[in-house]
């Protein structure tokens, strides 16, 4: 069938009945494509309907919510006038408080410049008033410490001169003692004899025992023992008128010199280490001889020692 003439094929008949099957197949599309086009215009019409119902019903909303929001934007818009008219005074009196906020603190800012100022001058016045108090307590300290020291070495003679006073005082009670003591010995023999001499008893025990014997009244008698009372106190008054006065004593000492009344009669008169040592080498000699005693160091004395 390769090597065949395909021209052989095409016969009127076949081409007729292959036209005749086309047309009625172009018809039958043509019916069904009708049918499919006036089903589509159905539906088209039904979606229109449908368009227009729901675009109907959406306006509706549409103006509904155009209503809505006309209504809230007029409160926003009232809300926002109020905010802003709040937020305008806000600003103002916040405005107003920064303006006086500024004003105190350009006068505190003022009144800190001054007080700084006022501070380092009390703070040089201080520093001056420290160096001054220091200077001061210093002198104050350098004319004590020479007052006290004055003070103490004032008191240190007067302590020194009362000792050597009371040592004098001491050596010349016990010279008195002593001397006293000696004169009693050596009077003594005279004072009972010169007793004897002034005495008036016996002459008195004469009277009185002669009296009955003698007829001696009683008037005579007390007129003989008055006469011989008043010479014996005419005797005794002339003796002790005769004697001399002793030593003087401490407080008639003190009363003699009442500006210096507790210091020694000689500023150079010798301690009483110095009296006591000089008569421990002089009973050293007396007894056996001389003999090395140690020395008595000035400083290992207190300055009050007498």
């Amino acid at each position: 069938m390769a090597g065949q003439d395909p021209s052989l094929e095409c016969t009127w008949e076949k081409l007729s009945k292959q036209i005749t099957q086309c047309e009625y197949l172009t018809q039958a599309a043509a019916l069904k494509g009708n049918e499919r086009v006036a089903k589509e215009d159905m539906r088209k019409q039904q979606v229109q309907a449908k368009r227009r119902e729901i675009m109907e019903e959406h306006q509706k909303q549409v103006d509904v919510h155009n209503r809505e929001l006309e209504a809230g934007m007029r409160g926003i818009v009232q809300k926002a006038h109020m905010e802003i008219a709040e937020a305008k005074a806000l600003k103002e009196k916040a405005e107003a408080d920064f303006e006086e906020i500024t004003r105190k603190a350009e006068i505190s800012e003022r009144q800190s410049q001054v007080l700084e100022k006022e501070v380092k001058r009390l703070y040089r016045l201080m520093d001056k008033l420290d160096k001054e108090h220091d200077k001061r307590r210093t002198e104050m300290m350098e004319a004590t410490n020479e007052e006290v020291e004055q003070t103490m070495d004032g008191m240190h003679r007067e302590v020194r001169d009362v000792a050597l006073f009371a040592f004098e005082v001491q050596e010349d009670a016990f010279t008195s003692i002593h001397r006293m003591q000696e004169k009693i010995r050596n009077s003594n023999d005279i004072a009972v004899a010169s007793a004897a001499s002034r005495s008036r008893f016996e002459q008195l025990y004469q009277v009185a025992a002669t009296r009955a014997t003698d007829g001696i009244s009683e008037k005579q008698f007390q007129q003989e023992k008055a006469k011989l009372m008043s010479e014996w106190w005419s005797d005794w008054e002339g003796h002790v008128n005769s004697l001399s006065p002793g030593p003087a004593s401490l407080a008639q000492i003190v009363a003699s010199r009442p500006d210096t009344p507790m210091k020694p009669s000689s500023p150079n008169r010798p301690r009483s280490v110095q009296v006591a040592r000089d008569r421990a080498i002089a009973s050293q000699f007396q007894t056996s001889g001389p003999i090395a005693l140690p020395k008595v160091a000035e400083m290992e004395r207190p300055k009050t020692a007498p």
